[in-house]
């Protein structure tokens, strides 16, 4: 769209220089005994100028015919204006043509030139004068082209280089998080795995021990639980996992159950209608109570804890615990509201915890998008 008021401009430009050159021309003969024809003639050696920059041979052949005009009639003086129009046309041949065009442009213009004087039977201080009023044209518009040539390929350059930034980018971020998958897979997935290869040992050597048998059944699951949020993690990281692996709001009830067995009281009330959004709002908002709730029974085991979801425009949640002040500060509690607070931005949302009296309340919100 740009491109035509832009055209448009050079037309309307072009076109006033031709217009003032060929009333230059029109008046300069004018004040002598020109005739008819000699207008004429100065009218064909300036208007064509206004389709220069989309004909500039044809219009350098246009202005070199008018030249020959002259040259026929034996006249080897004319007006200024069309020396310059013949100038203007030489310069943009060789600004907008291919080197071996722009030469050949040049070729006409003196061969013109060269003619008239000739006729006119002049010296040789003329063929040198005509000569360097075409050539120095001809050059600046030979310099023009090849600076615009250069211009174009240091902006393909600056863009090749950009791109190839951005890929470099891409290809570091890929080797870290394949890194990080490695990492997890060899180190704390292997020990989940231990840990659940003897917890089911230990729980069939026990014997009749229920108390035993129930908090090995308990690591087992835990166990079991992690190890496939591990893998989870890990696929997600090689790029293999798909978006319905995530966890979502809908597997709230499984962790409260959960958490219930190992002797935490909690309520989970529930305010709106709920409303299809995004998946990727969904995961953030199950890591948020899930990251509330396991803090909770660190720090609260045992205690009510509520958790409420509200659903709106906003998304919000609220998961609130009585505990030690003593304990709200652990490294462990910091590194996860960190966590939390990074992940909710991420989709847009801003999340606030900390202590209220004797409670320690988790609050977020997040967006609701639309699902597609």
């Amino acid at each position: 769209m740009s491109r035509v008021p832009n055209a448009r401009r050079q037309l309307l430009e072009d076109g006033a220089v031709a217009l003032v050159l060929s009333a230059l021309a029109v008046a300069e003969l004018l004040q002598g005994s020109a005739d008819e024809w000699q207008l004429a003639v100065a009218v064909l050696g300036t208007v064509p100028l206004v389709l220069r920059r989309r004909f500039p041979l044809f219009v350098l052949a246009a202005l070199v015919v008018a030249l020959t005009i002259l040259t026929a009639q034996g006249i080897d003086e004319f007006p200024v204006a069309e020396l310059l129009a013949l100038m203007i046309a030489t310069y943009t041949v060789a600004a907008a043509r291919s080197t071996a065009v722009a030469t050949v442009g040049l070729g006409l213009a003196l061969g013109g030139a060269y003619a008239n004087s000739a006729a006119a039977s002049a010296g040789a201080g003329d063929y040198v004068f005509a000569s360097i009023l075409l050539t120095v044209p001809w050059f600046a518009g030979l310099a023009l082209r090849q600076w615009r040539r250069r211009a174009e390929q240091l902006e393909a350059l600056t863009v090749q280089l950009q791109n190839s930034r951005q890929e470099h980018a891409q290809l570091l971020v890929q080797t870290e998080r394949l890194g990080i998958a490695r990492d997890l897979h060899d180190s704390i997935a292997q020990t989940l795995n231990a840990v659940v290869v003897h917890a089911e040992v230990a729980e069939a050597a026990i014997g009749d021990d229920d108390v035993v048998r129930h908090s090995l059944a308990r690591i087992r699951e835990v166990a079991r639980g992690s190890l496939a949020e591990i893998r989870q993690l890990v696929g997600s990281l090689r790029g293999e996992q798909t978006p319905g692996e995530q966890p979502a709001l809908s597997d709230l009830r499984l962790l409260v159950e959960s958490l219930e067995k190992d002797g935490q009281m909690i309520e989970v009330v529930e305010r709106g209608q709920p409303v299809p959004g995004s998946p990727e709002v969904d995961t953030v908002a199950y890591r948020v109570i899930h990251e509330g709730l396991v803090n909770a029974h660190r720090h609260a085991r045992g205690a009510q804890v509520v958790v409420t979801i509200t659903h709106g425009p906003d998304l919000l949640l609220e998961v609130r615990n009585p505990v030690a002040r003593e304990s709200q500060g652990t490294t462990s509690s910091r590194y996860g509201l960190t966590g939390m607070r990074e992940r909710v931005q991420l989709v847009g949302g801003d999340l606030d915890a900390g202590p209220e009296g004797a409670d320690f309340v988790v609050r977020a919100r997040l967006p609701q998008g639309i699902a597609s």
